[in-house]
């Protein structure tokens, strides 16, 4: 497949994942990595939101290996859902590396939406990764967070993102 990658072999793919039996879909989804289109991306992020976790895993390690900035609402969903920390990682790992201003985009809309400790934090380093200077004024504001985890990780975020001109404001966030 990785010899011959083409629209027609990936969509006749696509279509025989919705009907063959659970371990040859493991084996198609790998199959996709190498060669998909843009339905593809739709079926494993279907397939990500299965009620099987070896499904869910394969289909978002094959999204993780594609990177199309297209499928970064599935990962920000395994964030915001809270699924397991394997999916949690390869979701994290995902958005850590994948291209686009859309991206940091939807990162910090889904931060700014986000009101789970958990999902918060990894956001956040996920945008400290990722060195979104656009990320600055939510940090700042999330910086006074009353949950200490996400207060922690805004400062760690800031310590790169911050400029000069943000010294103020932190020198009060830290009095508080």
């Amino acid at each position: 497949i990785r010899e011959i990658p083409s629209d027609g072999l990936a969509a006749a793919l696509n279509a025989e994942l919705g009907r063959v039996p659970r371990d040859l879909q493991l084996q198609l989804m790998v199959a996709l990595k190498d060669c998909h289109n843009a339905q593809s991306l739709r079926v494993l992020s279907s397939k990500a939101a299965s009620p099987d976790p070896e499904i869910r895993l394969v289909a978002l390690k094959a999204l993780k290996d594609i990177g199309a900035a297209e499928s970064a609402a599935t990962f920000l969903k395994v964030l915001s859902e809270n699924r397991s920390q394997e999916e949690a990682s390869i979701a994290v790992g995902a958005l850590e590396i994948m291209g686009g201003s859309e991206v940091d985009a939807a990162i910090l809309k889904a931060l700014q939406a986000s009101t789970d400790s958990r999902s918060r934090v990894q956001l956040i380093r996920v945008l400290d990764a990722r060195q979104v200077a656009e990320a600055k004024e939510a940090l700042l504001r999330l910086a006074a967070s009353p949950d200490p985890k996400v207060c922690a990780a805004s400062f760690q975020a800031l310590k790169s993102l911050a400029e000069l001109g943000d010294l103020p404001a932190l020198i009060d966030l830290s009095k508080a």
